[in-house]
């Protein structure tokens, strides 16, 4: 019975966290057949009173996922790779082409528009998030 209330306190632990999460407009572009790397995009929304830090993503539909930030240093736009986004208490986050992004590296199938990729958002605090975004050719 204890093990029971345990589990049952840990489940709506993480429920409570991602209510304050709030996720939207996921993406992840389309690629050309043959292509092992895409990127995913979306906006994430903190309707907490404390900050949120976003530490890593996570998929089964990639090998590697890493969030990156696009640079121009010296003229060159280069890629940079961020290892935690924070987010201030009621505040959001815009991942965007040419911003912020989720490198998605060693895809496990083609991508096909229409259908949804998974993506795990895991954070500081130990909790994490699994959400489907849609892939599109934006």
């Amino acid at each position: 019975m204890r093990t029971l209330v345990t589990i049952l306190i840990l489940i709506c632990s993480n429920l409570g966290f991602a209510a304050e999460v709030k996720v939207n407009d996921s993406w992840v572009r389309a690629m050309p057949p043959g292509m092992g790397m895409t990127a995913a995009y979306l906006t994430l929304e903190n309707e907490s009173e404390k900050k949120l830090v976003l530490t890593s993503i996570s998929s089964t539909a990639a090998a590697d996922c890493s969030i990156h930030k696009t640079e121009i240093k010296d003229g060159m736009s280069r890629m940079v790779e961020i290892q935690n986004l924070a987010i201030d208490p009621k505040q959001s986050l815009t991942m965007q082409p040419g911003g912020i992004h989720i490198m998605l590296m060693d895809l496990s199938k083609p991508l096909k528009k229409g259908e949804k990729f998974p993506l795990q958002l895991n954070f500081s605090d130990g909790s994490s998030q699994l959400i489907e975004a849609v892939i599109e050719s934006r």
